[in-house]
């Protein structure tokens, strides 16, 4: 082994090729902005679109601000994630590595040069698009060179098995995507998202680190296809729903079963206010859970008599389209067999009842002959706070069905006027 030279600090390579104020103030903005479509806040797409490798930077920027005229367009509905990929694996070694390796892919190798270039490529890009962009993690210790400008990072097939890799990506404050291997394998996949997912301890760049775990890792699907070469789903088709191999043994069964979600809730709450104030007086009463998972029964497709929500019509339906609601068939079972697509979140906070009501002086009722008078107006379930899109989350089945929503009519919202009056 020769050593040619020592890299530079990631510290000093970021004092010497900052960040301006408004580029932080922009990865802040897109990191959030991304986080939300993996939590569930936002129902918009991400699209990670770009080449499978930049080798030269006028071209890369002049392609990133052409995509920033078209996110422009789509933002409404699409969040545009350039990718700039300056690392490129190779199986057997040989062959070109990217523009970290080699900055000029008619030199030779120079890596002291390549992360320094890569580094000014990506904040001209920030800089002249105003998108953030992803890269691939080929050497996880790299990343901190890029770390404070990268909004989303994919591990590739030929790194998914590697510990260090993992371990890195568990310390990510980005969603990080891992591939499944060039065999196919769902299981090592898997298996590498649960590790990033994860807390735990490691060695980094000479240092010992821990992690808290990285909630936003998920799984890139190259093929679905066991170890073997063979297809997990033989019989699937575009818009079919891919069920994950729980046990690993290369085919969907009912041995694949798990249980998911808890109908439980781990939190029930309530607030109760009420004043008075010069004849005046004020009631308002919120409750709710939190902390419980709702399965929606009436996502069910497969009774082909029901009536459809209106999301249906956001069903898969040709290439492009939705890549949540699988593609409505006649006497389809596959696809709307018990799984995870049913299981939603039914955390909810909901103002049961509120009045405003006002007591007229006994001044002036007596005199005709009235002991009181109160006049009102009174709301109920007037504002629901929930992520949950079925008919209602406050659930109210029985025992043996708790957290089941079998389509029971919602609880109305109804307003109330009247007056009490006494003699």
């Amino acid at each position: 082994m020769t050593i040619h030279n020592r890299l530079p600090e990631p510290e000093i390579l970021k004092m010497e090729y900052p960040l301006s104020p408004e580029l932080i103030a922009l990865k802040k903005e897109r990191d959030a902005e991304i986080k939300k479509v993996f939590t569930g806040e936002s129902d918009k797409f991400l699209v990670i679109i770009g080449p499978c490798s930049a080798d030269n930077e006028d071209s890369v920027c002049e392609y990133v601000s052409r995509l920033a005229k078209i996110n422009d367009e789509v933002k409404d509905r699409l969040i545009l994630i350039p990718r700039i990929y300056t690392n490129k694996p190779r199986t057997t070694g040989a062959g070109y590595k990217g523009m970290l390796h080699q900055p000029d892919p008619m030199q030779e190798p120079d890596l002291y040069k390549g992360i320094v270039m890569i580094r000014k490529m990506h904040i001209r890009a920030m800089s002249e698009s105003g998108l953030t962009a992803a890269d691939e993690m080929l050497y996880p210790e790299n990343r901190s060179y890029l770390d404070d400008i990268l909004s989303y990072e994919a591990i590739g097939a030929r790194s998914v098995e590697n510990q260090q890799h993992r371990l890195t990506a568990s310390g990510m404050d980005i969603p990080v995507g891992m591939k499944n291997p060039t065999s196919g394998d769902m299981s090592v996949m898997l298996n590498a998202i649960r590790a990033a997912q994860n807390p735990t301890s490691f060695i980094y760049r000479g240092y010992n680190v821990s992690t808290s775990g990285n909630p936003l890792a998920h799984c890139i699907l190259r093929g679905y296809v066991n170890s073997k070469g063979n297809l997990i789903q033989p019989n699937a088709i575009p818009g079919d729903l891919r069920f994950v191999d729980m046990n690993g043994d290369g085919q969907i069964t009912s041995d694949d079963r798990t249980n998911i979600g808890n109908g439980t809730p781990d939190w029930t709450f309530g607030l109760n206010l009420g004043a008075e104030y010069k004849g005046f007086d004020f009631n308002l009463f919120l409750q709710g859970v939190a902390g419980v998972d709702v399965f929606d029964a009436t996502y069910r497709q497969d009774m082909v008599s029901g009536n459809y929500p209106s999301w249906m019509l956001d069903r898969w339906n040709g290439e492009g389209t939705s890549n949540r609601v699988p593609r409505l068939a006649l006497g389809d079972s596959k696809n709307w067999v018990c799984s995870d697509l049913y299981v939603q979140d039914g955390s909810y906070l909901r103002l049961k009842n509120i009045s405003l009501g006002y007591t007229l002086p006994r001044s002036l009722t007596q005199k005709a002959k009235i002991s009181r008078l109160r006049m009102y107006v009174m709301a109920e379930n007037l504002f629901t706070w929930t992520k949950y899109w079925g008919y209602d989350p406050e659930i109210g089945s029985g025992s043996t069905s708790l957290g089941v929503d079998y389509g029971v009519y919602p609880q109305a919202r109804t307003w109330t006027v009247g007056f009490n009056l006494s003699f």
